[in-house]
């Protein structure tokens, strides 16, 4: 049996609060105060354990529901670092990571409605060293919480206080908008400036939240000294950036890419992939340090209700595209197919429609060989490609051909905040619709069976991705 946890009731809502490294706790009971849970140790969804290694963290303590609530204490500095995101559902819960240096041991996080005045519960996070940083991970899963609503928290008695929002039920009334976009700071060869440029233009879109899709910080996965100051750096102005003058924090989905992966790509050493999560963290560490989804393997997928399935995929990085993958990603659009989810969206980083990486090299021919026909048997809209550092909008294929009527529209090639690159690919650009070589975020909104997907660049200027522009009463 896992640990306790306490469900406590929260302005008239009940609230689990959980502390998680890597499990998933789950709910049956009722909104009052006192009620304990267990742990699931099927933290993946796929029926494997979830890693769970004490050695690397210290086990939080309580949870306290503050029926008078004092004031949380507060210093006047912020934590080192702040990200949210979600390894289940985004309509009712929310994963909080905070970092510090480790000479403190803060960690406790005071959440309250943002219709209420006063502090509701409090809980003390699981802390685990953060390889290579020298920064501490504190991180903090709130469940049970209301659908479309506003909270208000405060991490490690730091004085700033933060905000999210969680998501709605159903996109009938309220659409939900998202930016996307891969390749996101490489700062390898001197300060450029193009993640923060990206950032700030994405925000002046209010997304719900962030889709990255591989290459995040350009630092691999080893212990150099440069790999530390770059993922130090990408954090460093995603907390500047990504968190708007309110204190509204949005929430990330990561995607992992060769980037992520030590000495680059996996496979130019070998395809001897173990399927353990201790190996994947040797060879992904920061990835899977900071970043709660997927999670392990790699590979995952998100349910916004029966609006949204946000499939990220691993285009070999830490495992093969072909067999295990493709048959857990032919499982996830059947179901969802046959659920009727109205919009199934997968993200992956290595682009199958290249600008300039070789159109026949094996990894964009195993993605087209493997992924394409299940995206076609299942009737999906678009994919999200990246890697290639450019702005393209491939025309609708289906069978490796050109159909307007039945195809897909794959988007890419992850230039948020990269070197740009030109058309290089020896390939001939029958597949292209458009293309510019031109730092971008894609915003694409949902709403109902609408989707409508737009690149913009650092100018402001709009790139048509796929669908058209919705009208709506918001």
């Amino acid at each position: 049996m896992g640990t306790m946890h306490r469900l406590v009731a929260i302005g008239g809502v009940a609230a689990l609060i959980v502390v998680v490294a890597m499990t998933t706790v789950g709910v049956g009971c009722g909104p009052m105060v006192g009620c304990t849970v267990d742990t699931d140790e099927d933290d993946n969804g796929d029926g494997t354990d979830g890693n769970d290694d004490a050695e690397k963290r210290d086990d939080a303590d309580t949870v306290e529901s503050i029926e008078d609530p004092p004031e949380c204490e507060t210093d006047d500095d912020e934590p080192l670092g702040l990200i949210l995101s979600w390894k289940s559902d985004p309509t009712s819960t929310m994963t909080i990571d905070w970092h510090t240096d480790g000479e403190d041991s803060r960690r406790s996080l005071c959440v309250r409605r943002a219709d209420d005045e006063k502090w509701r519960y409090r809980v003390d996070a699981q802390r685990e060293e953060i390889p290579y940083l020298d920064r501490y991970r504190y991180r903090v899963e709130l469940t049970d919480l209301q659908p479309d609503f506003e909270y208000v928290f405060q991490v490690g008695q730091f004085e700033r206080e933060f905000r999210f929002h969680t998501m709605p039920e159903d996109t009938e009334d309220r659409p939900v908008t998202f930016a996307s976009g891969g390749d996101m700071r490489d700062e390898s060869g001197g300060r450029h400036g193009w993640f923060v440029d990206t950032n700030e233009r994405v925000m002046e879109f209010e997304p719900d939240f962030i889709v990255w899709g591989g290459d995040i910080a350009y630092g691999d996965g080893g212990a150099a000294d440069d790999h530390e100051e770059l993922w130090l750096g990408l954090l460093d102005e995603q907390y500047d950036t990504l968190i708007d003058d309110d204190g509204r924090a949005v929430p990330i989905i990561a995607g992992i890419g060769n980037h992520e992966v030590r000495q680059g790509y996996k496979h130019r050493y070998g395809n001897d992939y173990e399927p353990t999560d201790e190996w994947r963290e040797q060879e992904s560490p920061y990835f899977y340090s900071l970043f709660v989804f997927p999670g392990h393997p790699g590979y995952n997928v998100l349910d916004f209700g029966d609006y949204l399935s946000i499939v990220m995929l691993d285009s070999r990085h830490n495992n093969p595209i072909d067999g295990e993958q493709t048959d857990w990603l032919e499982s996830v659009l059947d179901e969802r197919t046959d659920r009727g989810v109205d919009h199934i969206l997968p993200f992956w980083h290595f682009t199958p429609y290249p600008n300039k990486t070789g159109y026949d090299r094996e990894l964009p021919r195993l993605i087209r060989q493997n992924w394409a026909p299940l995206f076609e048997e299942y009737g999906i809209e678009v994919g999200f490609m990246h890697k290639d550092h450019a702005f393209l909008r491939t025309h609708p294929i289906r069978d490796g051909e050109i159909d307007e009527e039945k195809g897909v529209v794959y988007l890419g090639n992850g230039s948020w905040g990269a070197s740009l690159n030109e058309w290089t690919t020896e390939a001939d650009d029958w597949y292209a619709d458009e293309f510019a070589s031109i730092h971008h975020a894609y915003i694409t909104t949902v709403a109902g069976d609408q989707i409508y997907s737009r690149a913009v660049d650092h100018d402001g200027e709009i790139y048509h991705g796929y669908g058209d522009e919705i009208q709506t009463d918001q």
